[in-house]
């Protein structure tokens, strides 16, 4: 099993370096070297549980151990580790000289490389996305009467398609194409109507642009009619939880996936979502996810945690927050952000017509902490506000190149 980086907070075992203490200046690494670790441990890994106290307490790595039931109510541990690249790499050097620990040690420092490698593999058309030269977008097109921003707007095939490529004209590298509102409380459509809406713009998008096509379904038969009309991109929001042949179509037609994270369904997910350990679970359900789509073939894979998704807005900005944790699992991040609820709820914006300069600062947030791409709704005022944040970013990351 490998041991993904994952991280949403960190206990030290010295009452000296406290939750902050990398803030402080306890952890005198700069920033951009700290590692965030999550390792899953079976139950017959006892004398592991035992041992990680002594390594973490030689090292100066700081520790929590969490217990949690998956979806089948199996009872699962797991450990947050934090440390610097440094402390890291002298901890695992002490874990390797134990005959028992080599295994685990060998998968975390494959985490460890992982994260600070910070590019992780995506590819389209054979063309490897090169996540350390520039932010890829998503433009946002949705052909539905009822979508929280623009619904009703853009239901005519024609002006669907003109919306379409006047994002290409701005810069988006992909046109986001969904015909069923996930809006909070929205009621699912049938498959023919899906079909009947989305069909026509991907068609004519296609006639007149190469610019790739994703499809935001949670069916599988929409994903599959919408990759026969030119789509090459499935972003499922229900991260294959609606449709189980979502991932055989996405084998068998060879196409990239999203899988978002979602709580409930478009319905019922905003009724109250509560989490246990938020990011912790996150983590398990794109680890799950991860595993099976690897099963059938699929590699090709982008994680989106679902801002608004199932989330209160506490938890939307602990997400952004925690971005970079998720990298580890090998596949780039995708935030959508984009005129979303929470926005308003820290002043950016009652309507989502208002939030514009809250949906930029939030993709700018996202940037930061660890997104490669974004979907959104803005693509030209998002790109001003990158052509900005890039030589920020270049500053403080040497590697990531304009």
């Amino acid at each position: 099993m490998k041991y993904p980086v994952f991280s949403s907070i960190w206990f030290s075992p010295n009452p000296v370096k406290s939750e902050n203490s990398y803030r402080s200046g306890a952890i005198s690494e700069p920033l951009d070297n700290l590692v965030p670790l999550a390792v899953e441990l079976s139950s017959a890994e006892p004398l592991i549980l035992r041992k990680i106290p002594g390594l973490c307490m030689l090292s100066g790595v700081q520790f929590r151990y969490f217990a949690w039931q998956d979806a089948s109510k199996k009872e699962k541990r797991g450990v947050f580790l934090y440390g610097s690249a440094r402390q890291m790499k002298h901890m695992l050097e002490k874990m390797k000289q134990q005959k028992n620990l080599q295994k685990i040690s060998r998968d975390i420092q494959k985490s460890v490389e992982t994260f600070l490698q910070r590019e992780p593999k995506f590819s389209l058309r054979r063309k490897r996305w090169h996540f350390r030269e520039k932010i890829y977008l998503f433009g946002v097109v949705n052909v539905t009467p009822d979508s929280f921003y623009n619904g009703g707007k853009y239901t005519e095939p024609q002006q669907a398609i003109e919306h379409a490529l006047q994002l290409v004209e701005e810069g988006c590298d992909v046109v986001d194409v969904g015909g069923e509102s996930s809006r909070p409380g929205s009621e699912p459509i049938s498959a023919q109507e899906e079909l009947k809406r989305v069909l026509p713009v991907i068609e004519g998008i296609r006639k007149q642009s190469r610019i790739p096509i994703s499809i935001d379904t949670t069916k599988s038969i929409v994903a599959r009619e919408a990759i026969s009309a030119g789509a090459e991109i499935i972003n499922d929001i229900s991260g294959l939880q609606m449709d189980e042949k979502m991932m055989i179509v996405a084998a068998e037609t060879k196409s990239p996936i999203v899988i978002n994270h979602i709580q409930g369904t478009p319905k019922t997910m905003q009724v109250q979502p509560s989490y246990a350990h938020l990011l912790w679970e996150i983590f398990s359900y794109f680890y799950e996810r991860v595993e099976r789509l690897n099963k059938v073939g699929v590699h090709n894979i982008i994680l989106d945690p679902g801002i608004g998704f199932g989330k209160t807005p506490q938890h939307n900005a602990q997400i952004l927050r925690n971005l970079s944790y998720f990298s580890s699992l090998g596949f780039p991040i995708m935030v959508g952000v984009s005129r979303k609820s929470f926005i308003g709820y820290y002043g950016g914006g009652k309507e989502p017509a208002e939030r514009l300069e809250g949906s930029i600062s939030s993709a700018a947030t996202a940037v930061i902490f660890g997104a490669h791409i974004l979907r959104v709704h803005d693509v030209l005022s998002t790109q001003k506000a990158l052509s900005v944040l890039r030589p920020v970013l270049q500053a403080v990351h040497p590697t990531y190149s304009t």
